[in-house]
């Protein structure tokens, strides 16, 4: 999705961690991690010459600002960004907060919840955004008809059934779906938060 938007994200892939690689891995620092992950494990292409932190041009963070709220996730933080800054680029990575559908009914989510001013506050994006006066336009107005229930629909079958519970994928797309109604009004109170 953040692709189908304009943003860029690393190449990934499914990567299966059997038991060879695990037994060659087990002096490795991260060996313990790595033997309890066996199995299917997302992968990104590495990039390197990368700072996990908190830069690029301001340009480049309003448009991740409003997909992250758009897709409500609220896990790319000042404090854990899950971006990386070559220098040059801004990669995302680790959407997997990304429409958490599963906490919705604790937290009171709804399809047409907005990212709100606390979730705004504490993006990763928001300092370098504060008083600059950015336009969240290209996301909002790009949205309905790049991450169209079309697009959803190839996308939802693309999941694996093993992934999750197909109620719950299903929820998932239902919600990222209704977004588009509410891209508009996202970008107003986004907007409003940041100026």
């Amino acid at each position: 999705m953040a692709r189908r938007l304009g943003l860029l994200v690393p190449d990934y892939a499914i990567v299966d961690v059997g038991e060879p690689f695990v037994r060659a891995s087990r002096r490795h620092p991260d060996g313990l991690r790595i033997a309890a992950n066996i199995g299917a494990n997302f992968g990104s292409v590495r990039i390197d010459s990368v700072l996990e932190a908190v830069e690029g041009d301001d340009s480049e963070w309003a448009p991740v600002l409003m997909f992250d709220a758009l897709a409500f996730n609220t896990d790319r933080m000042a404090g854990n960004p899950n971006a990386l800054w070559t220098g040059k680029d801004l990669y995302l990575i680790d959407h997997g907060m990304l429409a958490p559908t599963w906490t919705f009914v604790i937290d009171g989510t709804t399809d047409t919840s907005l990212f709100g001013l606390t979730n705004t506050r504490l993006h990763a994006g928001f300092s370098r955004l504060q008083g600059k006066g950015a336009s969240y336009a290209r996301i909002a107005q790009a949205w309905p008809n790049r991450v169209s229930f079309e697009f959803l629909r190839w996308l939802r079958l693309q999941v694996p059934a093993w992934w999750a519970p197909s109620a719950a994928v299903d929820e998932l797309f239902r919600f990222l779906g209704a977004r588009s109604a509410i891209s508009r009004a996202q970008e107003i109170e986004i907007t409003g938060h940041v100026k």
